[in-house]
This record gives structure tokens, sequence and C-alpha cells, in this order.
């Protein structure tokens, strides 16, 4: 009789202290916490680095910045500087145009009358005056009476003298000028005496030297307006009415007229 063999089952039941919990597994563990801590001291790092780096590339184009600011600054007041000086030199380039314009009216022009010596040491000159020695300024031009004792002239050799002047036998314009005229003539020889004046007849018309017909004037009697020949201004008559006509071939003193020089930076009288 053969034994049985018997088998005893053996139930092996694990406690629940040997289970793993869910919970647990869930927790990260002390070496992710690390790593965390790494990552983030990294990203801070570099975000101060970059943040460090774009301060210093900042301030790198702040001081570029200012020295170019700078830089326009020096410039612009440079430029302005050189703006003042053209302006300058433009003047006095005009100032020079214009000297030498009333230099030009003059055929040997007076340099020691019009430009005296200034500074003797430097030899400077001084430009200035509006007429040369022997005339008169009045009015933007400068006049000449003939008031020495043995001048006297044909009406035709008074006007070639004047023209030897660069001037012209006076043309009066105004009743200013007219008094001027006056005053500054004298009675010489005898009462028929007078000094011509750029007026004479052509064509039966009353005629400045200039083509200009007269109209009106300044004459001693009304009828003398239908006289021939050339004009006289008289001395010691009314002053607005000294007109006289006379002969061209009598010999009698004269008046020239010239325009005056203007100096630039100068203003009439």
């Amino acid at each position: 009789m053969m034994e049985e063999e018997g088998y005893s089952s053996v139930l092996f039941i694990k406690s629940e202290e040997a289970k793993p919990r869910a919970d647990d597994q869930s927790r990260p563990g002390p070496h992710r916490y690390g790593c965390a801590v790494v990552v983030l001291g990294l990203l801070t790092a570099l975000l101060l680095s970059a943040l460090v780096t774009l301060l210093v590339y900042y301030q790198g184009y702040v001081s570029e910045y200012s020295t170019l600011l700078a830089r326009y600054d020096n410039a612009s007041a440079a430029n302005q500087d050189l703006q003042k000086e053209r302006n300058t030199l433009m003047m006095e380039r005009d100032h020079l145009n214009q000297t030498l314009e009333v230099i030009f009216q003059f055929r040997d022009f007076p340099v020691d009358h019009f430009c005296p010596v200034s500074d003797h040491v430097a030899q400077e000159r001084k430009c200035g005056g509006y007429c040369t020695k022997g005339w008169m300024y009045y009015q933007s031009s400068c006049y000449q009476f003939i008031n020495t004792e043995w001048q006297r002239e044909s009406w035709e050799f008074s006007q070639a003298d004047c023209e030897m002047k660069r001037a012209h036998l006076v043309t009066i314009d105004t009743v200013e000028e007219q008094a001027f005229i006056y005053n500054h003539t004298y009675e010489y020889y005898y009462e028929q005496y007078g000094y011509w004046i750029g007026l004479r007849k052509i064509q039966d018309k009353w005629q400045w030297l200039n083509g200009s017909e007269l109209t009106g004037g300044h004459w001693i009697r009304t009828e003398e307006e239908e006289g021939d020949g050339c004009v006289l201004s008289m001395p010691n008559t009314d002053p607005l009415k000294s007109w006289q006509d006379s002969s061209c071939h009598l010999l009698n003193r004269w008046i020239c007229e010239k325009e005056a020089a203007k100096w630039p930076g100068k203003n009439d009288l």
C-alpha cells in the first residue's frame, strides 16, 4: 500500500505594511527637488547675464550717442561761426564793390582827397566825402559856382568846362534847389551879368541839357519865356524869380553840377 503523499497548501498573505502606497509614488524624491533648484539657478544666472549684457550694451550705446551729440553740437557751433564769418565777408565784398563803383565814376580818381591817409604808420586810408575840393554838396549833387573875378565865358564854353569836370551846367528841378542856387550867387560888374544854367531854347522850346522840356520855371518876367538863346540865373532878385533869357555868346559866370559820390554806409545829409 502505497503511502499517500499529502500536500499542504501554504497561503502567503501580504501584510498591508508591505504594500507600496499610491501617494508615496506621487511624491518627488529629494533628488527631484535638487534638480529643480539647479534649473532655476541656471535660469536666474542666464537672466542676470542677459540683463548685464543688455545694460553694458545700453551704456555703450548711450556713451556713443553722447559722443555723437557732442560732436554734432561742436559741428553746429562751428557751422554758425562759419556762417557769421561768411556773412561778414559778404558784407565786406559788397562794401568794396560799392567803393569801386564810386571810384570808377572818375577818370582820374582824386585818392588823396576822397581817401586820405588815416594811419601814417600803417599807411591805411579811409574813404569818404561827397564832393571834391571846390565843390559844394546839396541833395545828392555837387555844385561848383564859378565866382572868380576873371572867369566869364559863353554858354557853350561854360558847358564844355563843366563836361571836362565830368559835370554839366546846373539843372534846377525843385523850388529848394532854386533857392540853394540863388543863395550862392553874387552880383558882379553890372546888373546884367549872371550865372549860366543848363537851360536853352531848341526849336522854340526851352530844354534842359538832359533833353527834358521845361515846365514852369522861375522867370523874372513871364514874357522872358518867349525869348531866344540861353538862360542866366540873376543874383539880387526875387529868389524864386531869377531866370533871365540872354544871348548864348555873352560872357558870364556859370554853375556846374554833378552827382555826388555815394560811399557805402553813408546816408545823404
